[in-house]
């Protein structure tokens, strides 16, 4: 817990931080969803007390002291889908750079009236080295069921990423290029729309998880029903 530099558990139906290592005290700039960005977001019981509605909001968090994605660093998180649509559904982002170059995320299936699969159902962590980059390096795993919790590290440590998802061995890939200090902006916590899921008890780090510290995690606030 010693490299946790921000923490979200969205108690008290709030998007300001439990703790943060920000060099500024501001509090994030609040947006509800793309329908009326003036709305507060949405809440309801989540993980361990309240937990966000993704696709009702989204908090933009500084990144000066918090969040140091052209280096190295980790997020942790938990999501529970509530309405993602099947054969066709659209993304859920649960957290992003606000320059678009950095993204954990669901992203929907889309099958066309032909029956052929236009787009594959994926869980997401992609990041870009540069802006003009055409695509991103990512990567990827299965399909998540309404109603059940799921825990989400995704770690990097340029150019090396990896992910896990319920604390499962680590998935690495390397990034094309040393990304720039410049490229990444923000960090976004939720989103405006999208198929619609619950995002509770975020973790930032200052360093990769190893696997060890990722299982640890996973086993502290993991459901009962999944032991």
């Amino acid at each position: 817990m010693d490299a946790v530099t921000l923490q979200m558990s969205f108690d008290n139906r709030s998007m300001t931080p439990d703790m943060s290592a920000a060099e500024s005290d501001l509090k994030p700039r609040v947006f509800g969803p793309y329908s009326d960005r003036k709305a507060p977001p949405e809440f309801t019981a989540g993980l361990i007390g309240d937990g966000l509605i993704l696709g009702t909001g989204v908090a933009m968090v500084a990144t000066a002291g918090t969040v140091d994605f052209a280096h190295q660093g980790a997020v942790a998180l938990w999501v529970k889908p509530l309405e993602w649509k099947r054969p066709n559904g659209s993304n859920c982002v649960f957290v992003m750079s606000s320059a678009a170059t950095f993204y954990m995320q669901r992203q929907g299936p889309a099958v066309g009236k032909d029956g052929k699969v236009r787009r594959h159902e994926n869980i997401q962590f992609l990041a870009k080295a540069r802006k003009k980059d055409k695509r991103f390096t990512g990567i990827t795993g299965g399909n998540w069921e309404n109603g059940k919790w799921y825990f989400m590290v995704a770690s990097w440590s340029w150019p090396n990423m990896t992910l896990s998802i319920n604390g499962s061995p680590l998935r690495t890939k390397a990034l094309r290029g040393k990304p720039e200090d410049s490229r990444f902006g923000n960090l976004m916590v939720g989103a405006g729309g999208g198929d619609r899921a619950l995002l509770d008890e975020l973790l930032v780090f200052s360093r990769p998880l190893s696997l060890e510290e990722t299982r640890l995690l996973y086993k502290m606030l993991r459901p009962q029903e999944d032991e």
